[in-house]
């Protein structure tokens, strides 16, 4: 299913259609690979690599979760005892081709910032779905590297976004380190099959920020 999709489009795909296409298949097909790769995440939280884990989050039995709010400006939230944590996920199809990811920073079809620049979230990690690995940076760095590049950054070639490329590993990006993916998309699919349906028939209308901490309004 993943190989047919542009890794642009995979990598910028919350957000960057206008309200008026959010019913088009083509979105449709983006909004389900999004949620298969937040549930990726979920379920490895949940149920596989505490080692990995164990590295940088603080003990304790976790539960991570979709919000249960569409007004939630993160995509998984994850507690751990008291604490509770916040993870914002993108979907890239760049396997071992390219030794880089696309970050994301305008939306030009809603001429608006991505969400993530606003409301900085604790972990940013990317799906990357030919190979199955999680890639997890820390959010605060991640936020900060990608603004700071924000006069150089490029139009993505097949989808309505302008960001700028990183190294998957870079550290300046605040990169923690990766972890393959257990089950399979197709398990992931199955396992969550009546999640992915509610979330599917629920509207998604995003919403345009002009402006963003330490960028220029839009």
């Amino acid at each position: 299913m993943a190989s047919d999709v542009d890794e642009m489009e995979i990598t910028v795909l919350d957000g960057t259609t206008p309200p008026n296409k959010m019913t088009s298949q083509s979105f449709l097909k983006l909004k389900k690979i999004g949620l298969i790769s937040e549930l990726a995440v979920v379920d490895m939280l949940n149920h596989h690599s505490e080692s990995f884990f164990s590295l940088f989050m603080m003990p304790g039995l976790k539960n991570a979760h979709l919000p249960k709010s569409k007004s939630t400006p993160y995509d998984i939230v994850l507690e751990i005892g008291n604490d509770i944590r916040t993870i914002e996920v993108k979907s890239a199809n760049c396997g071992d081709r390219y030794p880089t990811f696309f970050a994301e920073i305008i939306q030009t079809a809603t001429m608006g910032y991505s969400e993530y620049l606003v409301y900085v979230p604790n972990y940013i990690v990317y799906v990357d779905i030919p190979t199955g690995r999680h890639y997890w940076y820390n959010g605060d760095m991640f936020v900060a590297a990608v603004k700071s590049m924000y006069v150089h950054r490029i139009k993505a070639p097949r989808a309505k976004a302008e960001g700028v490329k990183f190294l998957k590993t870079s550290t300046v990006h605040g990169y923690i380190g990766c972890v393959d993916q257990i089950p399979t998309r197709p398990d992931i699919e199955d396992q969550y099959m009546y999640v992915i349906q509610q979330r599917m028939i629920e509207p998604k209308i995003p919403e345009i920020y002009k402006q963003a901490p330490f960028l220029p309004n839009l």
